[in-house]
């Protein structure tokens, strides 16, 4: 089983494949490259412990496809639509490039789809050559995207692409309107109340102690500065099947001020302090229709190299699925892989036994294997939201992030409780070879530099 405490890494891989291949493509006299472990490099000894250089293929030893296997395909694909965005048309004209050294796409079966409206054709695109080609439609306004397929003759998918046609509605989250909001003020605890609404702040620490919605417990914690470390180390034969959880926020969380006001928008919460290492302010501004807006602002007051920064809070138990809608590297993925731009996944799933056998063929998809923090697909970070949240088992609550294509999310299980980190940055994992390839994705904090974000937080 997985150990990795974000598998969701595995797919920052293609920020550094991409543009290697991309050089290498376009420089006269590569002849080519060669990915170095195609299966993880991972044995099994007889005490049940684990060895080698570690899960570094783009297949497992059961050949089961990983996130890194996608992304290699649509890298190394011979197939590139270079169109980006389509306005309705009754014809749209749509550029490619083909990357084969022998083939014409005259020999490629090409299916396309918008909405209801289907069809077949075929594209005369020379080996080694960009073009355009045309797809005419009856309705233009039949559907939001256009889907392409290509076929070799043998039926194999070649690759498949998903291009936006006219304005995407679907990433548009309409605007709450205000309820009345109420503030009380106790000895230890402000109370911003309103219908069916509760939420409880703590005076002396400023964080939420529990948020109630509709009778049910929503959150029950947070929020907490998190500015994970990046690290690593060489490439060394120690692998180790008990890789130990790595999601550490700030410690030594000291207020120095914790105050609450109404407003025309509901309470304003606000909150000054320091961590060890960071010191600042966050404001919270809460209202009773299950809206709360987090501005946060923090100093560093030592270096630090991060691979995530953001904030991080604590559901209710039993908020054990996930959902997400984002803007992917590619626009087509798996409909298991953990990088698809929409989708929904759970903490643990039925169908994989709780003390799975290494030894013992997987029937489930590597999505699905765990850890004690939850599934592969469940806690793997998912960059560029523009929407994410948690549902309960019952669906009876609902926690809802509302994002701007700029921020990611990243959850995973402690105890009951789910914990969820809203990031306003994040960057691929500490690889030695790769460290060219990455380091433009990189922001080193230096001591007096600030981190800052906005969170739009709704709670069902």
């Amino acid at each position: 089983m997985s150990r990795v405490t974000d598998p969701g890494i595995r797919s920052d891989w293609a920020l550094a494949l991409q543009p290697m291949w991309e050089n290498m493509y376009r420089t006269d006299g590569v002849l080519g490259g060669s990915i170095w472990s195609g299966i993880d490099d991972i044995f099994q000894l007889p005490d049940g412990n684990a060895v080698g250089y570690g899960a570094w293929g783009v297949i497992d030893g059961w050949r089961r496809m990983k996130p890194e296997y996608w992304d290699m395909k649509k890298i190394f694909s011979p197939v590139k639509i270079l169109t980006k965005s389509l306005e309705p048309a009754c014809s749209f004209v749509i550029e490619a490039e083909n990357r084969f050294t022998f083939t014409n796409f005259s020999e490629l079966s090409l299916e396309w789809t918008l909405g209801k409206e289907s069809g077949r054709t075929q594209v005369q695109l020379q080996p080694g050559q960009r073009g355009q080609f045309r797809i005419d439609v009856k309705n233009p306004n039949a559907g939001s995207q256009l889907y392409l397929r290509f076929k070799d003759p043998r039926g194999v998918v070649v690759d498949e692409y998903l291009i936006p046609v006219g304005e995407q509605m679907q990433n548009r989250i309409p605007d709450l309107v205000c309820q009345k909001t109420r503030l009380q003020t106790k000895k230890d605890m402000f109370i911003v109340q309103g219908k069916d609404f509760t939420c409880e702040v703590s005076r002396t620490d400023g964080q939420i102690k529990r948020l109630i919605s509709h009778g049910k417990s929503i959150l029950e914690g947070g929020p907490w500065l998190m500015a994970l470390p990046l690290t690593g180390g060489g490439c060394l034969p120690n692998h180790n099947a008990n890789t130990p959880v790595f999601n550490d926020c700030c410690k030594g969380w000291k207020t120095d001020e914790v105050t609450a006001e109404k407003n025309e928008n509901g309470v304003l919460v606000s909150v000054k302090g320091n961590y060890e290492g960071f010191s600042g302010s966050y404001q919270m501004q809460i209202n009773a229709n299950g809206q709360i807006l987090i501005n946060y602002k923090f100093t560093a007051s030592v270096g630090l190299n991060p691979r995530q920064w953001g904030m991080v809070f604590a559901s209710a138990d039993g908020f054990d699925e996930t959902f997400w809608r984002r803007e992917g590297l590619w626009s087509v993925y798996p409909a298991d892989h953990i990088s698809r731009p929409v989708g929904r996944a759970l903490s643990f799933y039925s169908d994989v036994p709780q003390d799975a056998n290494p030894r013992t063929e997987p029937t489930w998809s590597w999505s699905k294997d765990y850890s004690e923090i939850g599934s592969n697909d469940f806690r793997s970070t998912r960059r560029n939201i523009w929407l994410a949240g948690l549902d309960d088992q019952v669906g009876k609550g609902q926690i809802l992030i509302v994002s701007n294509g700029h921020q990611h999310w990243r959850c995973w299980k402690e105890g009951k409780k789910t914990h969820f980190l809203i990031a306003d940055f994040v960057t691929a994992g500490d690889e030695g070879f790769l460290g060219a390839h990455y380091a433009p994705y990189r922001k080193p904090i230096k001591a007096g530099d600030v981190i800052s974000g906005s969170i739009e937080l709704r709670i069902k």
